[in-house]
């Protein structure tokens, strides 16, 4: 029986509901749609279809979306509500295809993630005495070629033809919709890859470095990667140069390209950054890029809280407890002990209070910024005991007060 059967199956799609359910940051309206959608048995028709081989899905549109905390912009493909729904699910069981993955690839895998990656990297006795090489892969989902994507999902699901083909069809269209200001859609002919923004997507950033993956498994050498970032730990700068190399041949191979921008090396004792965490002989603190994008969000919500103050007559109490609120939900969530919380990603695996107290000023000092609309000397007439009776938490106390607690 082939997998895509399931997709037709009320019991497999109540199991699916349930995964979702699991994961903390799923928003609860998103649940409650997709429980209306299967309770509505409104997947049916077109699962129905694609068991019988009948369906070919839509062309997906093609979208730009900024990036956070940038005013750049990134490409991303969706598709319709039912297909979107369908692809969904589809990723859920394409699970059982896990097991064809190394241990080094830590993104979108259960029981991996990039906590798990740090973990790994700063439980390594002589990663303080070893070069590092960081290399990014430049615009990795969309750029994937197609017919290249085709050939590894061959190479990985090999027991299951009738999946095999309809993921090999839905990379292999090359066609995407574009929306004009008018509304209407146009279709473009363009490798669309592995398609970020599509819920499958993931599992063909996965299997589609596989091969690399396996190379530096096989060599035992601590190699590490989540999507399209890469790090390897090196004993020598010789070796390092050594497994640049092979990167750079493995990945111009497979139609890729290396983000110059972002390749990074560094002898024993420098500091280095990896999945939102940097590092430093012993000490682990939390990437200056994650800091800069955590202060840009501080430094909008607090001008639009200004903007709304001003529309409605609002007082300065109720904007700052508001613009605490906001993060105090971001970094502790206390109504959701399980949840995706700075707290809990960040706490455990951190050294020193460094970037926590940066982030502490900035919040303090917007909260302040609300008083007068302006940076100036008169904001300090509100007292930092003012803005604790108004909700501000300092990360630094929490931190240590975490800390305490543990020990």
């Amino acid at each position: 029986m082939s997998l895509i059967e399931k997709l037709d199956s009320k019991k497999n799609w109540n199991a699916f509901y349930t995964f979702k359910s699991s994961i903390t940051s799923v928003q609860k309206s998103k649940l409650k749609k997709l429980k209306k959608f299967i309770d509505d048995k409104e997947y049916h028709k077109t699962a129905e279809k694609i068991i019988s081989g009948e369906y070919k899905f839509r062309y997906p549109l093609k979208t730009a979306v900024n990036k956070k905390g940038t005013d750049k912009k990134r490409i991303i493909y969706r598709f319709p509500k039912i297909e979107s729904y369908i692809l969904k699910h589809l990723t859920f069981i394409l699970y059982k295809y896990d097991y064809k993955l190394y241990p080094n690839c830590y993104s979108f895998r259960r029981g991996f993630c990039a906590q798990t990656a740090i973990k790994e990297i700063v439980s390594r006795k002589n990663r303080n005495k070893q070069y590092v090489l960081k290399i990014d892969i430049h615009d990795y989902f969309n750029s994937i070629p197609s017919e290249k994507l085709a050939e590894e999902i061959a190479e990985v699901i090999t027991d299951d033809a009738p999946l095999c083909a309809l993921l090999q069809q839905l990379v292999t269209k090359n066609k995407a919709c574009l929306k004009s200001d008018n509304g209407k859609y146009t279709v473009i002919e363009e490798n669309t890859g592995a398609m970020a923004g599509a819920p499958v997507s993931a599992f063909f950033a996965n299997i589609y470095l596989r091969g690399l993956d396996k190379i530096f498994f096989e060599k035992a050498v601590p190699y590490f990667r989540y999507s399209d970032d890469i790090l390897v730990l090196c004993n020598t700068k010789e070796e390092m140069e050594e497994y640049k190399t092979l990167i750079f041949n493995y990945i111009i191979e497979k139609g890729l390209t290396i983000n110059q921008e972002k390749l990074r090396t560094y002898s024993p004792g420098q500091r280095w950054e990896f999945l939102g965490f940097s590092l430093q002989n012993g000490e682990i603190d939390i990437a200056e890029m994650s800091v800069k994008k955590l202060k840009a969000k501080i430094r909008r919500k607090a001008k639009a809280l200004l903007r709304r103050k001003k529309r409605k007559h609002e007082d300065f109490d109720t904007v700052a407890a508001d613009l605490a609120d906001c993060f105090n939900r971001k970094f502790y969530d206390d109504e959701n002990e399980d949840g995706f919380t700075w707290s809990r990603w960040y706490f455990p695996l951190l050294t020193t209070s460094k970037s926590l107290k940066i982030i502490d000023t900035h919040l303090i000092q917007y909260m302040r910024f609300l008083f007068s609309g302006r940076h100036t000397k008169k904001n300090f007439k509100v007292r930092y005991s003012e803005l604790k009776s108004l909700g501000f938490r300092s990360l630094v106390n929490e931190y240590y007060k975490r800390r305490w607690n543990k020990n």
